[in-house]
């Protein structure tokens, strides 16, 4: 799969974690969850950052986004944490995996 089949992928899951909520969500909340999401994108391309920290910042999220949708749990993990997982595989350490032990 190439990295525009990902993002287009990871665009739809977005999406569906959005409008399966069953109400509509504003624009600014559904824009700060991208925001930090891509924060911690940012977070796992510093070297020098921490695991421990980027593995904060994600619980983080996860309860915030858990909060707006609470029975959305297994989606945020697939495509969020998937993501994370993938870009740290992909940049950090091979064979390591954040939150290794679950959410």
């Amino acid at each position: 799969m190439s990295g525009d089949d990902n993002d287009k992928g990871w665009e739809s899951l977005e999406r569906e974690l959005f409008e399966s909520a069953g109400r509509e969500l504003d624009r600014a909340r559904a824009h700060g969850i991208r925001i930090e999401a891509d924060e911690i994108v940012s977070m796992i391309l510093r070297p020098d950052m921490p695991r421990v920290d980027v593995e904060i910042a994600i619980r983080s999220l996860r309860s915030c986004v858990l909060e707006e949708f609470p029975e959305k749990g297994e989606l945020f993990d697939a495509v969020y944490l998937g993501r994370f997982r993938r870009i740290w595989e992909q940049f950090r350490r091979k064979g390591e995996v954040l939150l290794e032990g679950g959410t």
